[in-house]
């Protein structure tokens, strides 16, 4: 085994994970089958994880960074430069292994920060998500959070909970709103106590995916169908609401985008947290935001929760230069048969694999991966299929 970089953040987001427990579960196991509550927490996560890489005896190094790597094609062998740290001192070792996987954080591992003129005269915080980890030191100050996804939702319910005086949300664009209680009736249906966990995966994971989008689109949408007014409340205090989404393009095409409704939308409808989305914002004041209309936004804190961008692949090329880097697929995203791009596959590298993803996906095609590995180290490497289909008009 090479190298798993563990990274730990503390942070008051999100406070629970957005898919329920069964979703959850690590290879080989309901590990978190004990904990009686849907809804896991980052304790709770980290709790499982280290007691399942302690009962599989998985080796793993915290405080580590891969810095470089380089392939040697005559011996067909990896060799790895990684810092670590112990106990305060820095040491570098050297590490020879015959594959690499990379899971590194999905296809979006940078910060998207947009920029406006005048941040540098603005006279209060301004940050990423990326960095935000309560709001307890913003107690009685005037909030914005810009962005409407996931994150934007959870940080903006965060500051009301911490007593920041007021909660803005910026809406740059429509945004799918997807009930929580939608999508658990409609997994319970397939992850629960009674059906073997290797039946859901299946169920779940083995299909097309453009079956599994219409699928969960006639399953969602109907019941959207069914509460007109819980949306109407939402677009009369000013939040684009787009009710009948797509949410495995969302996650497939775009990783994210939508909101998965945990309680914050009814405090919008409320008018507990503000909405602006009428005007598109064009720059900073000294202590607040200016759009394009000209209104005027107070503000002291403002957290954008943009999203991130980049690719797996930009791991290649950070670890492993522009020469390794042109040989491999992206990550993410649709391929020309309608299936993720470079997830759990061969990418064009040998001995170089792309893993990431929710948990269920990733304990599901985890095993795909490492059977290709296995089969390789025993000198019986699988055939790769690798015929693209001709779609008529290219």
């Amino acid at each position: 085994m090479c190298v798993v970089q563990v990274l730990v953040r503390e942070s008051g987001l999100p406070k629970t994970v957005h898919t329920i427990r069964d979703y959850s579960h690590l290879p080989f196991e309901r590990n978190f089958a004990h904990i009686d509550h849907e809804w896991l927490t980052k304790d709770d996560l980290a709790e499982g994880f280290a007691t399942w890489a302690e009962k599989y005896r998985i080796h793993i190094w915290t405080r580590s960074e891969l810095q470089s790597g380089t392939w040697d094609d005559s011996r067909a062998q990896w060799t790895l430069k990684v810092r670590q740290t112990i106990a305060g001192s820095e040491l570098i070792k050297i590490l020879t292994c015959r594959h690499v996987v990379l899971a590194t954080g999905g296809p979006c591992n940078k910060p998207h920060k947009p920029f406006y003129p005048g941040e540098e005269r603005f006279e209060g915080v301004v940050q990423h998500s990326v960095s935000y980890h309560n709001a307890w030191d913003w107690k009685g100050q005037r909030g914005v959070v810009v962005g409407t996804a996931n994150t934007a939702h959870d940080i903006a319910e965060d500051m009301l909970d911490a007593g920041v005086a007021s909660v803005t949300m910026i809406q740059r664009s429509r945004t799918y709103v997807l009930p929580q209680e939608y999508l658990t009736k409609v997994w319970k249906q397939i992850l629960n106590d009674h059906t073997p966990l290797e039946t859901s995966d299946r169920t779940l994971f083995a299909g097309p995916l453009a079956v599994s989008r219409l699928i969960t689109m006639a399953a969602l949408n109907t019941q959207a169908e069914a509460e007109p007014e819980r949306f109407a409340a939402l677009e009369r205090a000013g939040f684009n609401t787009e009710r009948y989404g797509d949410l495995i393009s969302l996650l497939s095409e775009r990783f994210g985008g939508h909101y998965m409704d945990t309680g914050a939308s009814a405090k919008i409808a409320q008018g507990l947290i503000k909405v602006k989305s009428d005007n598109r914002l064009v720059s900073y004041t000294e202590n607040g935001l200016i759009f394009e209309d000209g209104t005027h936004l107070p503000a002291d804190v403002v957290i954008y929760a943009t999203g991130f961008t980049g690719n797996l692949r930009d791991s290649v090329r950070e670890y492993f230069g522009e020469e390794l880097y042109a040989q491999v697929e992206d990550y993410w995203g649709i391929n020309q048969e309608g299936e993720l791009k470079g997830a759990y596959v061969p990418t064009g590298h040998p001995g170089l694999w792309y893993v990431g993803g929710g948990m269920g996906q990733a304990r599901f095609y985890a095993r795909f991966v490492a059977l290709q590995i296995l089969a390789h180290l025993l000198g019986n490497p699988l055939p790769v299929y690798s015929e693209t289909p001709v779609v008529e008009g290219d």
